[in-house]
């Protein structure tokens, strides 16, 4: 199983970027159309004309290559990882979709954004939201694991990572306020894919964390469902208690063989 999700894009390792920086959605947005615009390029080399570019626009080359690295652990940019190619694939048919896609992709990428993060999915709207709270939530999902100084980090990455991606509204600097999102069609297409490659079938993957991310009751992420099938992004066909969700033109035959395999 681990070698499965890992082929796919899924990042298993205990270790958190959110110790040292935030999602960095910003970048993302100056970074995801140059892959876009260069499908099938080694990401070696995507590096290198990113970094000879000054394409995130540091003061040197240095703080640009441990940017781009810090990025690479949280989403993989390299289009050999299904999970990122998916994800270009859908911001062409979705670019303002582009936070809800890195939040879903952070999400099993980063161990203590996937520990931390229902904790907020949680809270009702307008609730407000401090560093402490998070404090607590990270030793308690982590106890002994994290020295004082680095759950301090992690808990001002974290309000500011749920921030970026509109879970939370800033109200002060320390203080956020919990906001529900509105999902987009691309993606709930994604979450479903997510839910798909993690074992749920049928109306099962309404009900996963994935798209509980989205904030979404089942009817209206069933509502997204017609919507990414009518686009064709998706199929999907339900009758009754009986759904069937399939991915023809994100997957490809080999991947849809290792899905099946691995059930």
């Amino acid at each position: 199983m681990k070698a499965y999700l890992e082929y796919f894009g899924f990042s298993l390792k205990k270790s958190s970027t959110h110790a040292s920086r935030t999602m960095m959605c910003r970048e993302m947005e100056m970074l995801i159309p140059f892959f876009v615009e260069n499908p099938g390029m080694e990401w070696r080399s995507i590096r290198h004309i990113i970094l000879e570019n000054n394409i995130l626009r540091k003061k040197t080359g240095k703080s640009a290559s441990i940017c781009f690295d810090k990025l690479r652990a949280f989403y993989g940019l390299d289009e050999a990882l299904p999970l990122f190619r998916i994800l270009c694939k859908l911001y062409t048919h979705e670019p303002e979709s582009l936070k809800q896609l890195l939040l879903l992709l952070a999400f099993v990428r980063d161990s203590v954004f996937a520990a931390c993060t229902p904790f907020i999915l949680k809270l009702p709207q307008n609730h407000e939201l401090g560093p402490s709270q998070i404090y607590d939530c990270i030793i308690q999902q982590f106890p002994n694991k994290y020295h004082e100084s680095t759950i301090k980090s992690i808990s001002r990455n974290l309000l500011s990572s749920w921030t970026q991606v509109g879970l939370v509204t800033k109200q002060t600097n320390t203080l956020r306020i919990r906001q529900y999102i509105s999902p987009s069609v691309a993606a709930m297409a994604y979450a479903l894919l997510l839910a798909h490659l993690t074992g749920h079938r049928g109306l099962n993957m309404f009900f996963s964390d994935y798209v509980r991310l989205l904030d979404c009751s089942e009817k209206h992420a069933m509502e997204l469902a017609y919507q990414a099938s009518s686009k064709g992004l998706i199929s999907f066909k339900c009758i009754g208690d009986v759904a069937e969700v399939q991915f023809p033109r994100l997957l490809t035959e080999k991947e849809n063989k290792l899905i099946y395999e691995q059930n």
